[in-house]
């Protein structure tokens, strides 16, 4: 028989084993502990990254543009709250029935649905910029794995408005064209991220709300353009195309002073809400991108020329040869049969005959400066994304193209070039840079940037620049060409020219694009305006087509500007 052990050796032996759990659970807890550390320490971002990827998701949206403003604060662009729709393919229940539920709300096919939502990506846009009735109905169905976001999309309140200088803005919140692209950067801001909270199925939790981790909405611009101005510019030149039954026209009004734009149109004419409905064609703003021969509009730019260089004054005579006058093997023509003018006649008649023999006079290398001198050949630097520089070849001119040029044959321009132009000679010489934007204000409203005026040269003296204005007043007279733009109460300054159009590198005959170029009120001009009628079917000269379009123009626009009458009123007939 075994005998029992002592109780000393019994309470030693409890005592050992006692001591031996406590090392354990000691050494079981460190283990814990160390593990903890080393979890927490060495992969805790990796396992918090991993959860953050379960229980929340981060969604690119986009920030608030800026909006656009006309010199008045009045609305031209702002962005509008709506939502988009967006899957989360990995976190469906039921991807089918899903896309059969879908796809009659959102107007799309349920098989083209399906591929969209089969993609190997974990985040799918289904459609973007959906009205209020149909994120309520998608909210509504409370699907696993789709979710709702609040974006904003661009709206133009006034429709057609500016709509070439404006340009128009794609679903992903990029500007495309006009204002819109130019200054893109600036009006976009940054790309905001949104965290949302959701359960592990991708469904986003009823309480949660989407934090925004990095928002930065976009800068606000204020344009010089003057939405009444703008709205009548376009209206004008509208009648003025369909009283020609013209295929399109253009109408640029500018401040000679500052070189400020104050409208630019363009017909036909186009709404930047709906731009991709309108063809490509329609949506180029053709006052800055296209360029066409000036015809007799040109003629002012050579007689300036030829007064500072002290070559001819206003009063001297020249011999239009009754009509026809032959350089080398061509014959040059006018519309009547002139025997002798004066400088000044040569301008109120629009003699290309008298024009040529100027030039002849000049030179190619003399006329060539002041040419390019006053902006031609070269973009202007308007802040208009795309602007085309016209076509002014080196001055190794043969006689026949120097005489050509002299009257606005061989030489391209764009309607913005030719404004700019005049308004050196209203402003007594300078020319200014055009531009578009005349403030930025950041999101809350704060003026960040104010840009001013810049003269880029004095092309001609102010003397010549009086004398050549003088000229132009008398083509705005009923002995002038340009008579249809006279507007009573005010001096008008004005040219008149038609130009054969070049298409595909060849005159056209019989194909005219007629125009106007006028500035008041004389002597101290507040406003420059061009009209030109692209292809005007029967009458075709400038001072039928163009011009009048500029008198009711300008009829509207100086009163706008508060500009006082400065000649007595005719009293009317009895």
């Amino acid at each position: 028989m075994r005998k029992k052990p002592e109780p000393r050796r019994q309470r030693d032996w409890m005592r050992w084993r006692f001591l031996l759990l406590l090392a354990g659970m000691a050494l079981g807890l460190a283990g814990v502990v160390l593990q903890s550390y080393r979890i927490q320490i060495h992969h805790g971002e990796k396992l918090r990254q991993e959860v953050q990827r379960i229980y929340q998701r981060e969604i690119t949206v986009l920030p608030a543009r800026g909006s656009i403003y006309d010199r008045n604060g009045e609305d031209l662009a702002i962005s509008i709250p709506v939502d988009s729709i967006y899957a989360r393919p990995g976190r469906m229940e039921d991807m089918v029935g899903t896309a059969k539920k879908l796809a009659p709300i959102l107007d799309m096919d349920s098989e083209t649905l399906l591929k969209k939502l089969r993609q190997e990506s974990p985040f799918v846009w289904l459609k973007r910029q959906v009205v209020p009735t149909v994120s309520a109905r998608v909210r509504a169905l409370a699907l696993p794995g789709v979710g709702i976001v609040q974006e904003t999309r661009r709206f133009y309140p006034n429709l057609e408005l500016g709509a070439h200088l404006l340009g128009f803005v794609g679903v992903d919140g990029q500007g495309l064209d006009g204002i819109e692209y130019q200054y893109d950067r600036l009006l976009r801001g940054e790309t905001n991220r949104l965290v949302v909270d959701q359960d592990a199925l991708g469904r986003p939790l009823a309480s949660a709300e989407g934090l925004i981790v990095a928002r930065k909405d976009g800068h606000n611009l204020v344009l010089t353009i003057h939405k009444e101005i703008q709205h009548s510019a376009e209206q004008r030149l509208q009648e003025g195309v369909e009283a020609a039954k013209a295929r399109g026209g253009m109408a640029v009004v500018m401040d000679p002073r500052t070189g400020e734009i104050l409208a630019m149109a363009n017909v036909p004419r186009f709404n930047p809400n709906v731009y991709h409905q309108y063809p490509k064609d329609t949506l180029r703003n053709r006052c800055a991108v296209d360029s066409h021969e000036p015809g007799s509009v040109f003629k002012p730019i050579l007689v300036a020329a030829a007064l500072e260089e002290r070559l001819w004054k206003p009063t001297d005579v020249l011999y239009c040869e009754n009509g026809a006058y032959r350089v080398h093997d061509k014959v040059i023509h006018d519309v009547h049969h002139y025997g002798t003018l004066t400088l000044a006649g040569v301008v109120q008649k629009s003699s290309n005959i008298g024009a040529a023999k100027i030039g002849l006079s000049l030179g190619a290398e003399r006329l060539y400066p002041y040419i390019r001198n006053f902006g031609f050949g070269r973009p202007s630097g308007v802040d208009i994304p795309g602007e085309a520089s016209g076509l002014l070849r080196p001055p190794k001119w043969a006689p026949i193209e120097l005489a050509n040029i002299s009257f606005g044959q061989g030489v391209s321009v764009t309607p913005l070039q030719l404004t700019n132009a005049f308004c050196a000679l209203a402003n007594g010489g300078r020319l200014m840079r055009p531009f578009v934007v005349r403030e930025i204000l950041d999101a809350q409203g704060n003026t960040v940037e104010r840009r001013a005026p810049q003269e880029l040269g004095s092309v001609v003296s102010p003397e010549t620049a009086r004398q050549v204005t003088e000229m132009l007043m008398a083509v705005v007279s009923p002995e002038g060409t340009g008579g249809q733009a006279a507007v009573e109460g005010f001096q008008v300054a004005g040219k008149t020219g038609t130009a054969q159009k070049v298409i595909n590198g060849r005159v056209s005959e019989g194909v005219y694009i007629a125009s106007f170029i006028g500035f008041a009120p004389v002597p101290h001009p507040k406003v420059a305006v061009l009209c030109s009628v692209d292809e005007p079917v029967g009458a075709y000269y400038g001072g039928q087509v163009a011009a009048p379009a500029v008198g009711r123009l300008l009829r509207q626009v100086l009163p706008y500007l508060g500009v006082p009458r400065t000649v007595a009123v005719r009293p009317p007939r009895p």
